[in-house]
């Protein structure tokens, strides 16, 4: 942080997920740290906004990529509007799109990228 405040620009991008709008019977866990992420986005977006450091928070559904033998999830395609699991250029992109010029304005804000699944009821 001094040398963002020094230079007096900056984007700092956070990462939540699907947990922080669903909830979870048997992860509250990661609902609750997810919750948390969003709530420090917003605190941090507050209080280095001074400094011309912009703060916001991606929060991807289903992604698809590898996971560890073990720790593999349930697959919610079918309950995602869009019908698939989302790819990880989708999330660079938008990743881009907030440090670069179009995200100058943009602070305290979380973008859900989930294939309509947190408007889907579920």
């Amino acid at each position: 942080l001094p040398s963002l405040k020094k230079a007096g620009d900056g984007r700092i991008i956070l990462f939540a997920g699907i947990q922080a709008l669903l909830g979870q019977g048997d992860r509250v866990h990661v609902s609750a740290s997810k919750h948390g992420i969003v709530g420090l986005t917003k605190s941090l977006a507050v209080g280095l906004g001074e400094f011309g450091i912009r703060v916001n928070c991606i929060s991807p559904g289903s992604i698809d990529t590898t996971r560890a033998p073990g720790d593999e999830r349930p697959d919610r395609s079918k309950q995602i509007p869009l019908g698939r699991k989302g790819q990880l250029f989708e999330i660079a992109g938008m990743v881009r799109a907030i440090v670069g010029p179009a995200g100058a304005y943009l602070t305290g804000q979380t973008i859900h990228i989930n294939g309509g699944l947190s408007n889907s009821g579920v």
